[in-house]
């Protein structure tokens, strides 16, 4: 088609021809073609713009699962228990332990001349970010003490990690499972780990997905499992 009207044209543009010009007919074919060429390059600028933000935003939801996977990796391989002044028994590594939530007490913070635990919780807000909440210990003698307050109102540093989380309730993973020695996952009750299971646990499977739904082209999960070597559970898994 592109071929008939360049011949024509060549012929209209002759000096040796006519004066007819281009025909109604000739002209609209022409039309059509230059309408149908330009939807074509418009469609392809298109796809590419938007294959352009796709990608860069699995690129940037990659690089916010990784960060905050490595960090609470790093801070759960430091967990320990805490030694309390006038108690037989120290506080559990983990004050808090649940599907989509935990606090524990971790040696993660060694930038000081003297070392010390740290409190840091993990938790999902109402905005879907994944916050990472971290107190300060005060020394008592060889122990040491954190606020009682659950409430970052004192003594606490506050971050957020990533966003969004993809909750189970959207169709994502629970964010942590806690395991025993023997690797089997431990029943948590209504979403929360029993007080009486707490000291059983060896590890932890941590599972990050976040996106706008839970669909794996819109969103980016990461799962790793966590050995708690402080703890001194022999693992036989």
């Amino acid at each position: 088609m592109i071929r008939v009207v360049r011949a024509r044209l060549e012929v209209v543009a002759d000096a040796r021809g006519s004066e007819r010009g281009l025909s109604l007919a000739e002209l609209l074919v022409a039309m059509t073609v230059f309408g149908i060429l330009l939807a074509m390059t418009a469609g392809f600028m298109v796809n590419a713009s938007r294959a352009n933000i796709t990608n860069r935003t699995i690129d940037s939801t990659n690089r916010t699962a990784a960060n905050a996977m490595d960090e609470v990796t790093r801070v759960l391989r430091g967990a320990a228990t805490n030694t309390v002044a006038n108690q037989s028994l120290p506080d559990p590594a983990f004050a808090q332990a649940t599907d989509n939530a935990l606090t524990v007490y971790s040696y993660v913070d060694l930038s000081t001349s003297k070392v010390a635990p740290v409190k840091v919780q993990f938790f999902v807000d109402a905005s879907k970010n994944l916050v990472e909440w971290k107190w300060a210990a005060t020394p008592a003698g060889v122990n040491f003490t954190f606020p009682s307050s659950a409430s970052c109102a004192t003594s606490c540093t506050s971050r957020i990690l990533g966003s969004p989380v993809v909750l189970p309730a959207a169709g994502g993973p629970k964010l942590f499972t806690y395991l025993d020695s023997t690797g089997t996952a431990i029943a948590t009750v209504g979403g929360v780990l029993p007080a009486a299971v707490v000291n059983n646990v060896a590890a932890v499977t941590i599972s990050l997905q976040f996106g706008s739904t839970s669909s794996a082209n819109q969103s980016t999960l990461l799962t790793n499992s966590v050995g708690l070597p402080n703890l001194n559970v022999a693992r036989t898994n």
